[in-house]
Parts: C-alpha cells; sequence; structure tokens
C-alpha cells in the first residue's frame, strides 16, 4: 500500500508489522463498500486503544511537563487536549493519506474520521513500538505545543 509507505516516509518511522499500519489508515467504512479489502487490524479496535494511549499520554505531559498536581484540573485540561475538534486538528498532515470511501471524503470536514484516524495510528504505533513510538508521533503533529486552555 502505498499510502503506507509514504506515511513511514512523512513520518520516519518504519513499521515491524505493515498490516497495522494499513488497519489505521484504512476507515471503518472503506471494507463495506470494497468486500476484497480484508485488514488484519481493524480501523475502529485501534482508534479503541489510541484513545486510551492519548489519554495516557497527555495525563503524563500534564503531570510531567505542565507540574499539574490538582487531578480536576488536569481531567479538564486532558479533556480539552483529546477532544474530537482537537484531534480533528491535528489529523491535517494525515489526511491525503487516510483510504476512505468517497462519501467519508467528502463528508470528512464536519465527521470525526480525521481524529479516529489520528487515534488509530497511536494504536497501531503504540503495538508496533510501544509507548515512546506513539509519543512521538504525537510530538511531530504538535500535540504537545499546542495551546488547549480557554
Amino acid at each position: 500500500m502505498s499510502k503506507a509507505l509514504a506515511f513511514e516516509k512523512s513520518f520516519n518511522y518504519r513499521f515491524n508489522d505493515l498490516d497495522l499500519l494499513t488497519g489505521a489508515l484504512v476507515s471503518s467504512g472503506y471494507p463495506n463498500e470494497h468486500k476484497a479489502f480484508v485488514s488484519k487490524y481493524r480501523h475502529a479496535m485501534l482508534a479503541n486503544l489510541g484513545d486510551t494511549v492519548i489519554d495516557v499520554l497527555a495525563t503524563e505531559f500534564l503531570i510531567r511537563e505542565k507540574k499539574m498536581t490538582d487531578e480536576g484540573q488536569i481531567t479538564i485540561l486532558r479533556n480539552r487536549m483529546v477532544n474530537g475538534a482537537s484531534l480533528n486538528e491535528l489529523a491535517r498532515p494525515i489526511l491525503h493519506l487516510l483510504v476512505m470511501t468517497s462519501g467519508e471524503r467528502n463528508e470528512v470536514g464536519c465527521s470525526c474520521i480525521p481524529g479516529e484516524a489520528v487515534e488509530a495510528i497511536v494504536g497501531a504505533m503504540h503495538l508496533d513500538g510501544g509507548l515512546p513510538a506513539a509519543k512521538r508521533f504525537l510530538e511531530m503533529l504538535g500535540f504537545f505545543e499546542k495551546e488547549y486552555e480557554e
């Protein structure tokens, strides 16, 4: 898959299991329209894992880097960091690499597909290279540099 290879080049990361990246880059709806496409890893499953990994990395960042100690404030700021709008915004550099149906592509601006793709990629990177790989990807997207406070 050429988009997977383009991803690896863009983010300077070589997957040990390219099926993980393929599952992350192919939207959940794509296999429904393209019955011949079979993936070892489902996009939704990887996104579920990635959501949890992003929560962990965001919490760690707030405690270690921002020196936050109040659990309530950590929760509030983490929720701002990991909400759908924030993740959709982070997805801009990867949108051209996603494999979607034409309907999904037409609706991408007003859907959760971009944010779910970020989550799926983080999940895939975590399975392939652990937390350091997932963290590095988020760093490259500017996740930890963005201002999330009101």
